[in-house]
């Protein structure tokens, strides 16, 4: 309840001051930010020269807030540890955009993304594909359009002049389905919507949802699913009013400077990593039945859905 209480604080006062944003880099914005001051990281350390002193910098995306993502991948990282033999550290960033620009400059070795800043990081050159996850026998997810059970919304349209909870300018569930459905109505979101969020988490929009802070949002499947398994609570007064067609699973990339031997042990460690008894228990919690090597055209829906050129 703490937590929860940090990120309702900030949104409460933003809604007094904000309205809505379509682009959340414009100087006269009035789409409402959360503090990211909760953030974990193991480490801060991500000069150039970290790899060179046996230290596996691993970058995440967070699709949960930084505090359980913590927790989550801690137990996987000490599983890589031993199996490399080497450190692992976790670098976390507020967005997706972030994490992207580390592995670009080469501050970072590996990363779990998004689907969405998978696409615009391949793109960009900034990484390479190492593996994807599948679940329960899938290798894609959905995005849920979500609602409070009293709200009396039914549909998307519904939602018109509602406050609405978007994730992360570059996320597939968070972003870029809502928009194309907004793009489907000749619509955008400073058009549509009284008022917008970016929450930089799928857990975040979730609770405000369920808070009736916003009226709706768009979230990961994976996420809500999970949820409703482990916690029903959270999402005991939830409307599921939409899903999306299927998008590719979030993936591993590595830096494109890696070195091939280590590129082959990652790949590795990751192809086997369901058969270590000790490490069930975390893939699950990360919604993870196993790692398996995949084409990169698996996410083509997820281009067009960015307005990026197919492969």
């Amino acid at each position: 309840m703490n937590g929860l209480k940090l990120l309702i604080a900030p949104v409460i006062l933003s809604l007094l001051l904000s309205g809505c944003s379509e682009n959340p880099s414009r100087s006269n914005q009035k789409s409402i930010y959360f503090n990211f001051a909760d953030t974990v990281r193991i480490d801060s350390v991500i000069d150039n020269s970290i790899s060179e002193h046996g230290v596996l910098r691993f970058a995440i995306s967070a699709i949960s807030s930084p505090r359980e993502t913590f927790d989550y991948y801690n137990l996987m990282f000490r599983y890589i540890e031993e199996q490399l033999g080497q450190r692992v550290i976790m670098i976390q960033r507020k967005t997706y955009q972030e994490v992207n620009d580390l592995m670009k400059e080469n501050k970072a070795d590996i990363a779990i993304v998004c689907s969405g800043n998978f696409v615009y990081g391949m793109a960009d050159s900034a990484f390479k594909l190492l593996v994807v996850p599948e679940w329960k026998g899938q290798r894609h997810y959905n995005t849920y359009i979500i609602t409070h059970k009293n709200s009396g919304i039914k549909s998307f349209v519904d939602l018109k002049g509602k406050r609405f909870a978007f994730t992360d300018p570059l996320s597939t569930s968070g972003r870029l389905y809502p928009t194309k459905r907004l793009r489907e109505m000749d619509s955008t979101s400073d058009e549509f919507f009284e008022s917008t969020v970016y929450t930089y988490a799928h857990d975040n929009s979730i609770q405000l949802v369920a808070k009736q802070v916003v009226d709706g949002a768009s979230v990961n499947s994976l996420v809500f699913d999970y949820l409703a398994t482990a916690s029903p609570d959270r999402v005991k007064d939830i409307t599921i009013i939409e899903t999306s067609e299927p998008h590719a699973m979030p993936p591993i990339v590595i830096s494109n400077k890696l070195p091939k031997e280590l590129e082959n042990r990652l790949i590795d460690i990751f192809l086997n990593i369901h058969k270590d008894k000790g490490s069930q228990a975390v893939l699950e919690k990360l919604m993870v039945d196993r790692y398996v090597l995949s084409n990169d055209s698996i996410f083509d829906s997820v281009r067009e859905l960015a307005g990026l050129k197919t492969r």
